[in-house]
């Protein structure tokens, strides 16, 4: 949980900044992102997460997977401005509202992202 919890912690501080990044960071980001869901997964496989709520875990997950794709497309339509030319994001903000979050933190980053 350990783990999770400081995956977390980075793609909040990242949500803030949003920050530029070159190729390579963003394949490390991407890598990040695919362990968390990795570990996660494990973790709710293990039915170690009875205490807490499945659907928080899976709101969770779901963040830091939107804030790792805003991060990723934002750097790619810098790095490849005339390819991304016309290229919007696919996502809705709409869609975060029904995340369930206890976390006045995590909120902030629905509101920043």
């Amino acid at each position: 949980m350990m783990v999770l919890k400081r995956v977390e912690s980075v793609m909040w501080g990242y949500a803030k900044q949003m920050p530029a990044m070159k190729q390579a960071e963003l394949e490390i980001l991407a890598s990040l992102v695919d362990n968390y869901r990795d570990v996660l997964h494990n973790f709710k496989a293990s039915g170690k997460y009875k205490p807490l709520s499945l659907v928080a875990l899976k709101s969770r997950e779901f963040l830091v997977v939107w804030v790792a794709f805003c991060i990723i497309h934002s750097n790619v339509v810098r790095l490849h401005e005339s390819e991304m030319e016309g290229y919007g994001v696919p996502l809705d903000f709409n869609d975060l509202s029904h995340l369930v979050l206890s976390d006045p933190t995590e909120w902030e980053v629905v509101l920043q992202i």
